[in-house]
């Protein structure tokens, strides 16, 4: 910096004052045009993540609710000669899957372009995509293990990456909210598009469930997967996600460039200061020798020496108390207690409903059951998901006025009473249509819940941490794929209506974290 202040005494003669004033005056705009094209860039980024990510949600749920939703389960249990341990298992080979994709992702996806991973995700579904659709066709029972396992390695990326990726594109509280909410609601409506394309299908293929028209409903929902997979491929991370990767590399390649970086910065500010100090005395001393200007040069390089002085005095204390606060930070690390609660809420919700999802489609379709047509069932299956879109918006709207812990609760606890109401229903031999009637309204109420816990979630843990937090999702698809083996193992040992007593049980348990919270004061 000294040589740089020698450097304009030497060029006085010849870098007039006028001159010096004149690329200062020049630079500002610049800089400023610069910033607001860096800002113009992230907020298109961010509208067109946003933008596909709601597409992605559309057409992935889509094709999975055709194929997995209530199709594979029975054709599981069919092609096993009624075997509900086999639905379980292979069931839960997803969810071991997804845990293994989600826990390296989530460490990866903190340090390394989201985007490079959504990519890398979408090679493994173009493989489950390939694969089932075979083992589907021949009926091939390890053929389809292996697809489901490169599922779960699909969603296990895919849902770490996204949800990361999508928190940086949105802004804090409601905007997060509405965003999320517009995902869910996304997510549910493509839930019900996939059965009614399995309705439709079924109309065509004699209205059983047979082997062969379960594994042409599971085919077509594979080809109806391949848009979200190509979608994947149009994300980006936004410019500030590059900076900073760009900063990183810097840093760790060459520790003087950042040295060199922060001079330059104190060099345009001395250069600022010059500008203002020159605008005073350029009124009195216009078109006087140089001798004049450079002493006042002088006079200003001195007074820029101990404003700089002073500077680093302040950004010395300035570092020291943020050291201070810091400490008081991990002192007072009980920030922490926002998030933890709401993943086990998550993570205890998912192992409960887990253990009773791929068991319901059993529960509609067998002769010892409810005994219910394919296209009754996928009616079913159409109804929930819309009333689920419904009172996702609805809790969004009440969440405004009572605060997103209070309305997951009682959102929760209506699904629950419901589950209860459908076992009570069902034992004391109720039509058919008040037991279908029962399990929509249970399922519309607990799955209306995720975008408040997710946006609480998000707002909970800083943007360096994202990626780790959003692999509970996936920790959650393991609980509710992995819990289906211990939803089997209860099936055979007393039936399914025990595995919905204790699913219900446990979804009670599971708003234990959300009532802390409301008690602690912490959340609203």
């Amino acid at each position: 910096m000294t040589w740089m202040r020698a450097h304009k005494m030497r060029n006085c003669d010849t870098n007039t004052p006028d001159d010096k004033l004149t690329n200062i005056l020049l630079t500002e705009p610049l800089l400023e045009n610069e910033n607001e094209a860096h800002n113009d860039n992230n907020v298109n980024l961010n509208k067109r993540n946003v933008r596909n990510t709601l597409w992605f949600a559309s057409f992935a749920s889509a094709g999975r609710s055709l194929w997995s939703s209530s199709v594979l389960a029975v054709f599981i249990y069919k092609m096993t000669n009624d075997n509900a341990e086999a639905v379980g298992t292979l069931t839960s080979i997803r969810g071991v899957a997804t845990l293994l994709a989600s826990i390296p992702t989530g460490i990866i996806v903190d340090r390394y372009r989201r985007d490079i991973m959504l990519k890398i995700a979408s090679v493994f579904g173009m493989v489950a995509i390939i694969i089932a659709s075979t083992s589907s066709f021949l009926q091939n029972f390890h053929g389809l293990a292996l697809a489901l396992a490169m599922w779960g390695l699909f969603w296990g990326i895919t849902n770490t990456a996204l949800g990361a990726l999508l928190a940086d594109s949105t802004g804090e509280g409601e905007e997060r909210t509405q965003v999320f909410t517009q995902r869910k609601i996304c997510e549910t409506l493509g839930n019900a598009a996939g059965p009614i394309i399995a309705c439709v299908m079924f109309a065509f293929l004699e209205d059983d469930w047979s082997s062969e028209s379960c594994a042409a409903v599971l085919i077509a929902g594979q080809v109806m997967s391949i848009p979200a997979i190509m979608i994947m491929c149009f994300f980006q991370d936004t410019a500030s996600s590059s900076a900073d990767d760009n900063d990183t590399a810097c840093s760790s390649s060459d520790d003087s460039s950042n040295e060199e970086e922060e001079e330059q910065e104190r060099t345009t500010d001395d250069s600022f200061s010059f500008s203002k100090n020159y605008r005073e005395f350029h009124k009195q001393i216009r078109g006087d020798d140089c001798s004049l200007a450079c002493e006042t040069v002088q006079t200003t390089a001195s007074s820029t020496v101990a404003s700089e002085n002073i500077r680093q005095e302040d950004s010395s204390s300035k570092t020291t108390s943020e050291d201070e606060d810091d400490t008081n930070s991990r002192c007072i690390r009980s920030e922490r207690f926002i998030p933890i609660f709401v993943a086990m809420h998550d993570v205890t919700t998912g192992l409960a409903s887990g253990m009773s999802i791929s068991y319901f489609p059993v529960f509609f379709s067998d002769e010892t059951y409810m005994n219910l047509s394919p296209i009754i069932v996928q009616l079913l299956y159409v109804i929930a998901p819309m009333g689920n879109a419904l009172l996702t918006y609805m809790a969004r709207s009440l969440s405004l006025k009572y605060g997103r812990c209070h309305v997951a609760v009682a959102h929760k606890w209506i699904g629950i009473s419901c589950m209860f109401g459908l076992i009570g229903a069902y034992t004391h031999n109720a039509p058919s249509y008040v037991v279908c009637m029962l399990y929509v309204i249970r399922t519309a109420f607990m799955n209306s819940t995720n975008a408040l816990t997710k946006s609480l979630l998000m707002d909970s843990v800083p943007k360096a941490e994202r990626g780790k937090w959003t692999a509970l999702e996936s920790v959650n698809q393991f609980s509710w794929c992995g819990s289906a083996m211990i939803g089997g193992f209860l099936v055979t040992l007393d039936g399914i209506l025990f595995n919905f007593c204790i699913t219900g049980v446990m979804q009670f348990c599971a708003t234990v974290p959300l009532c802390i919270l409301m008690l602690s004061g912490r959340v609203k």
